[in-house]
């Protein structure tokens, strides 16, 4: 009986599924993890949005991990829906290596915002196809075939630790004696990700 009670649960419109209370306590402790603030420009006058990061076909809004869900004043919420969509559209007509390359670009991405943050990542990088490690080692401006090397080195391949990928940051610094982080705003706007 409670199984059949959890799935008609899922049957209901997403709306009504936003008012059921394991989604308003979730929400409320996401909130709360925020200081009650946009996490993109720190608003706390406007209307505040839980936004899911991702949707998983089946999945009720609570059933979520909450490091997938962030908190955006309305306005950054529409602009992140928009992006989204755009994002999702184009993407569609691209080619498995195209998706791919950006696939790497977007795990290099996360490894600079865990430098930012506090430097642990609990998840490795899954670095499966050659494109993507080329994306990924395009926006570090590594080279390819130390990745791979570093993957054949430590088991199981494909799969690299954010020690790893520090590992060959301190290398590049180490043999060109240039600075590791953040590209400053000019390389950024100079580098071309998917040329």
């Amino acid at each position: 009986m409670f199984i059949w009670k959890q799935k008609m649960n899922k049957n209901k419109p997403y709306f009504e599924l936003l008012q059921d209370p394991r989604w308003q306590k979730m929400r409320l402790e996401v909130m709360q993890k925020a200081d009650f603030a946009c996490e993109d420009c720190g608003n706390e006058e406007e209307t505040l949005n839980v936004h899911h990061t991702y949707y998983q076909k089946g999945k009720a809004p609570w059933e979520y991990p909450k490091e997938s869900l962030k908190v955006y004043c309305k306005s950054c919420h529409q602009k992140h829906q928009d992006i989204d969509k755009e994002i999702k559209k184009r993407v569609g007509d691209l080619s498995l290596y195209d998706k791919q390359n950006i696939l790497g670009h977007l795990l290099s991405c996360e490894y600079y915002k865990n430098i930012d943050n506090d430097g642990t990542l609990n998840y490795p990088f899954n670095l499966d196809g050659d494109e993507t490690i080329l994306g990924f080692a395009k926006n570090l401006e590594l080279d390819p075939s130390e990745i791979y090397y570093k993957m054949i080195e430590n088991p199981p391949i494909n799969i690299l630790t954010f020690e790893e990928i520090s590992w060959l940051m301190k290398k590049k610094r180490d043999d060109k004696k240039i600075s590791v982080g953040r590209p400053n705003k000019e390389r950024i706007e100079d580098r071309r990700v998917y040329g």
